[in-house]
């Protein structure tokens, strides 16, 4: 299926200081026991924040176990939902194109196969997963034939923006991203970012808003953010570039080489929603039909495998009977 990011009139809060305009559940017509009964899963399921907003406003923000607005942590793998943005922006400016191989910016024996498979292999396949390599960097495939969730693969596209940029992780992101959006507490803490919850939720509201924010654009390349969001290749059906789809019709797994598993990755939660989804069940859930960004923050909350989580499934099913769109 298709996901469409149509950048709707929403709210936008202010780059400066903690005001965020909120929207009580009531006035937009949503269940309030539902929604109270899905916070308190939240909760009790080792949970230090958790908040959702509906086109903009915050309809909750709840915070536990000593948090508050500005603290912030890792958010592990959802952290490449980010560096997906990063390589977009970077596209746009000229700096790259995700056509380009690798090597262009990182020279040839970057990786431990042999030179003439390594020559072939594109930023786009590090972004889809499809680099061909296994963890070592050693040649198991030929790009874009197999899916493979390789992180340390991965890991190489810090290399390739400080290349192409000239700038590190932090310093690019800052200057492109979190300036532009008020994303006020976040580092990149040695290979993932670290965030604050409502960082993550306004990198969401970003996205939701089809790469602008108030108006301004931050990735103006649409057909960029189209393609990094909708179904990359049809090897997972359920990635896209660095992002996790739902409602397509099978997906594979991180550590599941060879295991495709039938019908959409959270059958709870609807079918255009797409995620930033990291260990220890970070999630910066992104629904436009709903118009909501939803995030968690804390640890491990329940029975999980990389991407699946019983969490999520048990989330959104309490969770939907409580929204109205608007």
């Amino acid at each position: 299926m298709e996901r469409l990011l149509t950048g709707g009139n929403y709210y936008y809060p202010p780059i400066e200081g903690n005001e965020w305009e909120t929207a009580l559940p009531a006035d937009l017509g949503w269940d309030s026991t539902a929604l109270e009964q899905t916070v308190s899963y939240v909760r009790d399921h080792n949970s230090t924040a958790f908040l959702i907003l509906q086109r903009g406003k915050m309809v909750v923000e709840e915070y536990w176990q000593g948090w508050g607005i500005g603290t912030a942590m890792p958010i592990f793998s959802a952290a490449k939902s980010v560096t997906s943005v990063l390589m977009g922006i970077a596209q746009e400016q000229g700096r790259l194109s995700i056509a380009d191989t690798m090597s262009k910016h990182l020279g040839k024996g970057w990786a431990g196969a042999p030179l003439e498979n390594e020559a072939v292999i594109a930023i786009k396949h590090v972004l889809k997963m499809t680099s061909g390599l296994n963890d070592a960097f050693e040649f198991e495939a030929d790009a874009g034939t197999k899916w493979y969730y390789n992180t340390p693969v991965y890991w190489k596209l810090f290399q390739v923006l400080k290349a192409a940029t000239g700038k590190d992780m932090d310093d690019f992101s800052r200057e492109v991203l979190w300036s532009r959006t008020g994303m006020r507490w976040c580092a990149w803490n040695g290979r993932t970012m670290a965030c604050s919850a409502r960082d993550a939720a306004r990198f969401g509201l970003m996205i939701l808003g089809n790469g602008t924010w108030a108006g301004k654009g931050i990735i103006a390349d649409k057909s960029y953010l189209r393609a990094s969001t909708n179904r990359a290749q049809e090897l997972n059906q359920s990635y896209g570039y660095l992002w996790w789809l739902n409602g397509e019709d099978s997906f594979r797994l991180p550590g599941s080489v060879d295991e495709r598993f039938e019908g959409p990755l959270i059958p709870s939660a609807p079918a255009d929603m797409f995620a930033a989804l990291g260990a220890a069940d970070k999630k910066i859930y992104i629904v436009p039909s709903l118009d909501l960004v939803v995030m968690r923050h804390g640890g491990t909350a329940g029975e999980a495998r990389a991407a699946s989580s019983s969490f999520d499934r048990q989330l959104w099913h309490m969770l939907m009977p409580a929204v109205k769109p608007q």
